[in-house]
């Protein structure tokens, strides 16, 4: 006899909710019945993709009728916490999209309904699930770099301002523009990556998560001339994290060098220096010294091994083991409260 389906409803049927929705249904074996998007065309997207999935207008109403085991949450910023409390409200399993709450208040709203609940909360933080991001934590967990005393972030678009359905320029809908947008996963990524503590499994974080020290953040960022009230369409950040400094800068549009764009992850150790994303992957630099007074000698490069499971299938993977009480979700709501803190952190910094 086969065993029950797990049901999953859709809210948000934009490209990213679908694309979580569709790996779930591929890699955890779930299946869609339900989807609720203001916009009929991207409903329709989704049933002509899922047999006998019913469509909705409104997320409430899709909760209202159905029973569900597991949502997607891929909202625009200002309905995330909202849909997702209503979803736990009614014993649901949550995977809600980045950046999960536009303020760490409204992260500690949905903190406590999922406290009260019982059930799996997992932000899709996909940077953490990334075959680069993966064999690179796993290094950085062998101490193969050292002590990390500098963390370089940066992912900038030449063109690349959000469109959706006008919402990502609005400070009251959004939160914030690139820098809650692009930046958020990196400055996740950045905690994970340089978190210490013991730890099991590639996505493990550690008993010690690493400390924000937020009145150390130095941010500034860049508005577009024309639009006083839009949010930032770049900015740069400094912090620290325990010993480590980051430098972050993240832009929707900026006028640079074609191979310039793109997304850099870089931790330099006291015995190494690890680049997560390079055209081979994750790499390792270890061996620097000197031959003379005159010359430095080359550092080994090592590339690192690809896990086997990565991407949106571990993440799916990850995501079911959450719901059945196999392992606890990684990153945690208190994690992404602690990115999110960070970034609050560099908007205050940023209106002195």
């Amino acid at each position: 006899m086969s065993s029950k389906p797990v049901l999953l409803a859709l809210l948000g049927a934009g490209r990213s909710g679908q694309a979580l929705a569709n790996a779930l249904v591929q890699f955890a074996g779930m299946q869609l019945v339900a989807v609720a998007d203001p916009i009929p065309a991207r409903r329709g997207q989704v049933v002509a993709q899922h047999a006998g999935a019913r469509e909705f207008a409104d997320f409430s109403e899709l909760l209202a009728v159905g029973v569900y085991d597991a949502v997607v949450v891929a909202l625009p910023n200002d309905l995330l916490v909202a849909a997702a409390c209503a979803a736990l409200k009614r014993g649901i399993h949550v995977l809600i999209e980045s950046p999960v709450a536009r303020t760490t208040k409204e992260l500690k709203q949905l903190i406590r309904a999922a406290n009260s609940s019982g059930k799996a909360v997992l932000p899709a933080m996909t940077r953490r699930f990334g075959a680069s991001e993966v064999c690179a934590k796993a290094a950085l967990m062998k101490q193969l770099v050292g002590e990390i005393r500098l963390v370089k972030l940066s992912h900038t678009r030449t063109r690349g301002v959000p469109a959706g359905t006008g919402w990502y320029q609005s400070p009251e809908r959004s939160g914030g523009g690139a820098l809650l947008d692009l930046g958020l996963p990196l400055i996740d990524l950045a905690m994970h990556l340089t978190a210490s503590g013991p730890a099991s499994g590639a996505l493990a974080s550690g008993a010690l998560a690493s400390r924000v020290l937020p009145t150390r953040v130095f941010a500034s960022r860049i508005k577009p001339t024309d639009e006083a009230t839009s949010v930032e369409h770049a900015a740069s950040a400094t912090f620290q994290l325990d010993n480590a400094v980051v430098e972050l800068s993240v832009a929707w549009q900026l006028n640079q060098p074609p191979q310039q764009q793109g997304v850099v992850a870089r931790l330099h150790g006291t015995s190494g220096c690890l680049d997560v994303y390079t055209r081979d992957g994750a790499v390792l630099y270890r061996g620097f010294g000197t031959k003379n007074e005159h010359k430095l000698s080359e550092p080994k490069l090592s590339k690192l091994q690809h896990p086997k499971l990565a991407g949106l299938a571990l993440m799916s993977k990850h995501f079911r083991d959450c719901m059945t009480g196999k392992t606890t979700p990684s990153p945690s709501l208190d994690e992404a409260l602690r990115a999110l803190t960070v970034v609050e952190a560099c908007y205050k910094s940023m209106s002195k």
